[in-house]
């Protein structure tokens, strides 16, 4: 696993991004809020697309 890394998306919304494996792996919450969409849509994720990244 890599650093994680912080982009903003337009310009008042920060994604964070973690690499595992070679594959970006975006913070749910954080494309949730940058989307305009609630949260609860995480729990739709299959168990394969969820994971933690410390």
């Amino acid at each position: 696993m890599s650093a994680l890394a912080v982009f903003s998306f337009q310009e008042e919304h920060q994604v964070r991004v973690v690499m595992i494996n070679g594959e970006p792996w975006f913070v749910a919450s954080d494309v949730c809020m940058a989307a305009g969409i609630d949260s609860t849509a995480i729990r739709k994720l299959d168990e394969d697309e969820k994971g933690q990244a410390r």
